[in-house]
């Protein structure tokens, strides 16, 4: 009897599953692709394309050109790539690609940016070419100490070494430098990406390395470039002035010794003499030379600032039109609060009027109304997503869902409000501009765009028309004009390699955002055609036009703090045009990337007017099943009782269908083997959960081995829509547990239900500004009644007195059963109690904490830790713990077992890692004993006083 009250440890922890990785535990989300979708796939020399069924017609020819171009992305780092499964999503909207080293996959989204992420190049082509680089940096960094980690643990092994040894600059930087230097596309070609360190630079403003390197993570007090421009730039400026080779042997180091903290800092030391921040350093001044050329005399318009970008709260204004009385409507963007359209008057007096989560900055408005896209997530299927059109007239409070389960993109509302036009793109990658009614959301024309286009930003003429929007082709970009009566579709500019953005229609002008000058300018041409001219030209870009008042054009002005809210009148335009006609041509774009030509064999290899030879490839079933076997990684971590080793073997399935392991340790406690397997099926609607444990005694076979089996379902809900996380699951295992040389059988169960909602948060807070969510569990042992214990968890958020301040309220309840044998304790108590100091078969208590951000300290001490952020909690605990509800009833408050104090927390990283940590001090102060303890929050060790 005393051996099988362990089944407690074993079903507890079961019935964590969905978050845990202790053996005999197997996680698993719901980022799953819908059972519906037929899988099919190619297999080449180098690749295996995992695809949807009507996907067929295209997977040949992205397969052929994975394995065409995979050569110029191994050439450069001397490696040669390994067999990749690379899977194709066509069932999310929103655009990304990946690479996962563990298990070994990527993943290419089809869906193309709307924002002009990828400029003027082919979505899939550009994208491929920086996963592919992705590809061959993991099969390069497997070698000396991390080729030994991926021999002792697997996929996990390498994957972690490599990641230890370098940061992400260095993965995504060179990942950069390789889109742009193989095609005739690539982020380092355009003047928006490399935007936010070009404005720090000419501002006299330099962050130091180590804050650099962590991109978003590096602030919370200033934008920080991300770790694709930093990475970008530096990656480039080590080639240039030490040469490919030197880049190469800096990595071979950093993967021979990466268990060696900061080896990347040791390598480059070892093979450039110098320090990489001297380096970093060096890379800025170079860069700040070039960009202080390029700006040389070009022409500033005069422009007049209505909002300023706030650096206090890293606010941004990106205009969207006027109201009649003058006032400027705008998106808001901001680390510190909600993105949010705003009301701005003349004056630059600011008014919310809705917190929003919009898709992208596509969002129009009209005089009147607002209509952006959201995304939705499928209810059970992490892997499908929607997108729907919204539309808020801030005069009558009307919010409504225009659409609902569709797959539309930068929709424009028109002059009248009846109509709407979008960009759809199917499933099969086919485009079209569609016209919506705005009353009901039905299609009311689809008008079919070229193969393999992608148009984007749609918006509407002055008089509604007629549709204008971006159409990108063949490596090239172009402003387009449809006439929904006629079909008449037409072109307002040529095809071009330089990027452009934002077209929006007034006064019978089309203007828009252009980089033909080498920086983000406004252009306009006229919507009958003609000659386009640049009208604003600022020092570090101009973007986001809009109809203004009296004449004006009002539009987004990159300055020192970001982006501001600004006007033109037209003179100054006049003047601009004026002054760029008669005027030598700008300098142009700085490509840094220029000197690197000669190091790369197959520069420019993708790109406008190239093609690759077709192959008629086979293509065959997918199993789904492979999953099961897909065995990556091994580990040594605890047995399910915790006080033993085991060896695990991990197997996932890269569509996320099925996770599971097999894993043999030894109890030096119970001197015995346990052996096991767990796994987690996620292809049907409930999550099937099993798995089977044998304990085997050493010490004394003949006492007989012990035995368990447990089954389960987890139903995963993701209400999520607009600002709010809405989340509700059902978990519910059974578990059976038997004694060979006993007649004893233990069944039990383990039941949760979870619910969850939640604004969701801005950067800068610390918990979410507003939500509850509520947490319920059964444990029962049916037979025989050994535990039978029923526990609850309420939290609530609220916001507090000041901005990023939270106040949090939770309230628990456990209950044992009085017919249960023996007491399972609630994990809540109030802080600086023992676990045993709340003894009784019921509990009860509550937690009232008030957070708030103290001081942004951006502080490097080496490279060993980087501070971000100061924070503290002020805190009251308190609980009560009997045997009866009438036991409760009579208590008086001296009963409260209650604490009250504050936490000292920091948010940190280590070894130049980017992901943030947070530990600190927690002073308590006991109401009951009038006890002062010191500890820290991360092992509880301290001292009273």
């Amino acid at each position: 009897m005393v051996r099988i009250k362990r089944f407690s440890i074993i079903l507890l922890t079961v019935s964590i599953v969905v978050q845990s990785t202790a053996p005999g535990v197997s996680a698993i989300d719901n980022v799953q692709f819908p059972p519906t979708v037929e899988w099919k796939k190619i297999d080449t020399s180098k690749f295996t394309l995992i695809f949807p069924e009507e996907l067929s017609d295209q997977a040949a020819e992205i397969a052929g050109k994975l394995e065409a171009y995979y050569p110029a992305d191994e050439y450069s780092l001397e490696t040669h790539t390994m067999r990749w499964p690379v899977i194709i999503n066509n069932s999310l909207v929103y655009p990304n690609a990946y690479v996962s080293s563990a298990p070994r996959h990527s993943q290419l989204y089809t869906i193309p940016d709307q924002e002009g992420f990828q400029g003027t190049a082919n979505w899939l082509e550009v994208i491929w070419s920086h996963e592919l680089r992705h590809i061959v940096q993991n099969d390069k960094m497997v070698r000396g100490f991390t080729a030994f980690a991926h021999w002792l643990f697997g996929e996990y092994g390498s994957s972690a070494m490599s990641h230890f040894a370098l940061p992400l600059w260095v993965w995504e930087g060179d990942a950069v430098l390789t889109e742009t230097l193989l095609t005739s596309g690539g982020r380092g070609r355009y003047p928006g990406f490399e935007r936010p360190l070009r404005r720090d630079l000419l501002n006299e403003r330099e962050y130091g390395y180590y804050k650099a390197s962590l991109g978003y993570y590096g602030s919370y007090r200033d934008t920080v470039p991300s770790w694709y421009v930093m990475g970008y730039h530096l990656c480039a400026y080590i080639r240039a002035e030490y040469g490919i080779e030197a880049f190469n042997r800096i990595l071979e180091i950093s993967a021979d010794y990466s268990m060696a903290p900061l080896i990347l800092n040791i390598a480059v030391k070892s093979v450039t003499g110098k320090k990489i921040k001297d380096i970093y350093s060096d890379c800025l001044a170079d860069l700040e030379i070039q960009w202080r050329e390029q700006l040389g005399n070009r022409f500033i318009t005069q422009t007049e600032l209505i909002i300023e970008a706030d650096r206090k709260n890293l606010t941004n204004y990106y205009p969207l039109g006027s109201f009649d009385n003058g006032d400027a409507a705008a998106l808001l963007t901001s680390a510190a609060e909600t993105t949010s359209l705003v009301r701005i008057s003349p004056d630059g007096r600011a008014k919310r009027l809705r917190k929003i989560s919009p898709f992208d900055k596509n969002i129009s408005f009209n005089g009147e109304t607002f209509c952006w896209t959201e995304s939705k997530s499928d209810i059970r299927w992490g892997n499908r997503s929607w997108t729907e059109i919204r539309i808020f007239t801030p005069a009558t409070g009307e919010y409504r869902k225009i659409t609902d389960k569709t797959r539309y993109l930068s929709p424009s509302i028109s002059p009248n409000g009846k109509q709407i036009a979008a960009v759809e793109i199917s499933p099969e990658l086919t485009s079209f501009i569609v016209i919506l009614d705005t009353e009901d959301g039905s299609l009311l024309a689809r008008y079919p765009e070229p193969a393999g286009a992608y148009p984007s930003q749609t918006c509407w003429s002055d008089d509604g028309n007629a549709v204008v929007y971006l159409r990108q082709l063949d490596w090239g970009e172009s402003i387009r004009l449809l006439d929904p009566e006629t079909g008449i579709n037409r072109a307002l500019t040529m095809p071009s390699t330089d990027d452009i953005a934002s077209p929006v229609v007034i006064d019978g002008w089309v203007y828009y955002v252009s980089e033909a000058s080498g920086l983000e300018s406004i252009h306009r041409i006229a919507a009958s055609g003609g000659e386009s001219e640049m009208v604003v030209s600022r020092s570090f870009g101009a973007l986001s036009p809009a109809a203004g008042t009296g004449g004006k054009l009002l539009y987004a002005d990159y300055g020192a703090h970001g982006f501001s809210l600004a006007a033109v009148s037209s003179s100054a335009m006049d003047a601009t045009a004026a002054h760029t006609q008669e005027a030598k041509p700008e300098a142009g774009h700085v490509d840094y990337f220029e000197d690197l030509i000669t190091q790369e064999k197959w520069a420019g290899t993708n790109g406008r007017g190239k093609s690759v030879t077709a192959v008629d490839y086979d293509i065959e079933n997918y199993s789904k099943a492979l999953g099961l076997v897909n065995f990556h990684s091994r580990s040594l971590t605890t047995t399910s009782s915790g006080s033993g080793i085991a060896l695990s073997l991990q197997a996932d399935d890269i569509l996320g269908n099925t996770s599971g392991n097999l894993y043999l340790g030894w109890d030096p406690s119970y001197s015995e083997i346990a052996a096991g397997l767990t796994g987690a099926w996620a292809g049907f609607y409930p999550v099937l959960l099993y798995g089977a444990e044998l304990q085997y005694p050493l010490s004394n076979p003949s006492s007989g081995h012990q035995s368990a089996l447990y089954g389960g379902v987890w139903l995963p809900f993701d209400f999520s829509e607009g600002i709010w996380n809405h989340s509700l699951s059902f978990q519910e295992i059974l578990q059976l547990q038997s004694e060979y040389s006993s007649p004893l059988h233990l069944l039990a169960s383990v039941a949760s239900f979870n619910w969850s909602l939640k604004q969701k948060s801005a950067k800068r807070d610390l918990i979410p500004p507003l939500g509850i969510s509520f947490e319920a569990s059964w444990l029962y042992t049916i037979s025989p009644t050994y535990y039978n214990q029923y526990s609850t968890e309420t939290a609530f958020y609220l916001p507090g007195l000041m901005r990023n301040h939270g106040l949090q309220l939770d309230f628990y309840t456990s209950v044992n059963a009085e017919s249960a044998e023996a007491y399972y304790r609630h994990g809540n108590w109030p802080r600086g109690y023992e676990y045993t100091d709340l003894d009784g078969r019921m509990a009860g208590g509550v937690s009232i904490d008030y957070l708030l951000p103290l001081a942004y300290p951006d502080f490097a001490i080496g490279g060993l830790m980087y501070i971000s952020r100061f924070y503290m909690s002020c805190y009251f605990d308190a609980a009560v713990t009997a045997d009866s509800f009438s036991e409760i009833s009579g208590m008086s408050f001296d009963a409260l077992k209650s604490t009250a104090g504050f936490e000292l927390y920091t948010t940190f990283h280590l070894f130049n890692n980017y992901v943030p940590l947070s530990a600190g001090l927690r002073f308590i102060y006991n109401l009951n004993s009038g006890i002062m303890r010191l500890e820290d929050t991360t092992f509880l060790l301290g001292i009273n006083f």
